[in-house]
């Protein structure tokens, strides 16, 4: 798993150990700029952004 942050036009990635919130909040509360456009998928873990800027949810379909 990786995680991909994009600012200035620069793009960071990273490897990510696990979607556990515990270790996807910290990563957030360091990489994240509030008011910035967030798309994730509909893992509860996200929901942080939230509070942070526009977030976007992308849910699943299947054979997507």
């Amino acid at each position: 798993m990786f995680g991909i942050y994009k600012t200035n036009c620069k793009v960071l990635t990273f490897d990510i150990p696990d979607r556990k919130s515990r270790t996807l909040i910290p990563l957030m509360a360091k990489y994240i700029k509030a008011s910035s456009l967030y798309y994730t998928d509909d893992w509860f873990a996200y929901t942080y952004l939230d509070m942070h800027g526009n977030h976007v949810v992308i849910k699943e379909s299947k054979g997507q």
